[in-house]
């Protein structure tokens, strides 16, 4: 835009540069709204989070060191961890739901005691 402020008169930039300001405005303000950054920052530290989780029960299972203390540990550390994310979207829900018939699913996915999924 400087380049053809420079070249052209004034009154026939007029329009584009109200129409580029504009823009750039609406999409600046769009990315603070939806703070894009910092959700995707939050989502790559709790991935984090939750892999080193998965590898400490993977290490007490495979050197038979899983206790009812450290079941509880971990269980009230995937918990902590459910509580920093967002909720999910209830599409997503539907499908984590319809394809794990038959499975015990979190209360995150909105289940109840009284619409649990259970092994049979």
């Amino acid at each position: 835009m400087a380049v053809l402020n420079g070249g052209i008169n004034e009154s026939d930039m007029r329009v584009p540069n109200i129409v580029v300001n504009a823009t750039v405005a609406l999409l600046t303000s769009v990315s603070l709204q939806l703070k894009i950054s910092e959700k995707a920052s939050r989502f790559n530290q709790l991935a984090l989070k939750f892999d080193r989780l998965e590898a400490s029960i993977e290490q007490a299972i495979n050197q038979n060191e899983m206790t009812a203390e450290r079941m509880t540990t971990f269980v009230s550390s995937y918990d902590l961890l459910l509580e920093q994310c967002e909720n999910f979207p209830a599409w997503i829900k539907d499908r984590v739901k319809n394809t794990s018939t038959g499975l015990h699913l979190p209360y995150i996915l909105g289940n109840t005691p009284n619409n649990s999924f259970r092994q049979t």
